[in-house]
């Protein structure tokens, strides 16, 4: 969430014109919402460790989860247009670009444990990254609570 209202000061202040602030910002924090509810509805809580085979609601946080992803991908295409304009939207649109490799690595790690796959993974909610370098049968995903609120 703070990410998104990052996005929007920052664009309206120092690109006004370089894109539609508003909406892309106000998707994107409902795609935050929309990942915490999903987190909540698998009756996830922050700090809990589940392995991701016995969430239920899988696709339900799959979707969530591909929904955040393509609303980062949105702000990333709007920071990277207006990236020369100020160095502060560089370094947001490296946040958010970090942001959308994370959520990216979540729905690998779901993807992996989806029914009929031998893979397995751990979901650690509340503030932990998904490593994307770690070895499948090793990988984590760890999903928070509070997506993107500190990306």
């Amino acid at each position: 969430m703070e990410a998104g209202r990052d996005a929007r000061a920052l664009g309206l202040a120092r690109a006004p014109d370089g894109a539609s602030w508003t909406l892309l910002t106000s998707r994107f924090e409902r795609a935050v919402r929309d990942v915490r509810l999903a987190l909540a509805e698998c009756g996830l809580v922050a700090g809990s460790r589940t392995p991701l085979e016995r969430i239920g609601r899988r696709s339900a946080l799959h979707d969530s989860v591909q929904g955040l992803g393509e609303a980062a991908i949105e702000v990333v295409r709007a920071l990277e247009i207006n990236r020369v304009r100020d160095g502060e939207i560089d370094l947001l649109a490296n946040r958010f670009d970090e942001l959308r490799r994370q959520v990216l690595d979540w729905q690998r790690a779901l993807d992996e444990t989806s029914p009929g796959t031998t893979r397995t993974g751990t979901c650690r909610c509340a503030g932990s990254r998904c490593p994307s370098t770690a070895p499948s049968s090793t990988r984590l995903a760890r999903a928070r609570t509070g997506a993107g609120a500190r990306a």
